[in-house]
């Protein structure tokens, strides 16, 4: 049973949560609450490294089509996103099998993007995602 202080004030209870993990009171813990925290914690690391690559991919789309903008900008933004996903991957390297299937789900979000700031229609982006894993991560690409 999930407890009140978990519905009504979440940072008090994790407070309360991790004393009692640190006393080793594992009775008092409300282990479906710290369960369910647990399984989203991974959860949000998936979709922090979806996010990053949905900016990295769009930022890269928008370097292959619309090259006449170019930018020191953009070749930031790309540089950076590579760098923070690859430390990402370096920490947390459960992720890396499942890297292919984020992708997919990042390209989408990462065409709405490149649309909405360089105003290109859809049909200039290609349907599945133009870059190899590699590709994504090779620091010299598309730059």
């Amino acid at each position: 049973m999930i407890s009140i202080l978990y519905e009504t004030d979440f940072y008090a209870w994790t407070q309360q949560t991790a004393e009692q993990l640190q006393r080793g009171e594992l009775g008092a813990i409300d282990m479906a609450a710290l369960i369910e925290e647990v399984i989203d914690l991974g959860g949000r690391h998936k979709d922090q490294l979806e996010s990053r690559l949905m900016i990295l991919i769009a930022h890269m789309l928008k370097w292959d089509y619309q090259p006449s903008k170019r930018s020191n900008s953009w070749r930031g933004t790309i540089r950076v996103q590579r760098n923070r996903i690859q430390r990402q991957l370096r920490k947390m390297p459960s992720l890396r099998p499942a890297i292919s299937e984020v992708i997919a789900e990042a390209y989408e979000d990462a065409i709405a993007l490149a649309m909405e700031e360089t105003s290109l229609p859809e049909s200039t982006f290609p349907t599945l995602c133009p870059y190899t894993v590699n590709e994504i991560f090779d620091r010299d690409f598309s730059l």
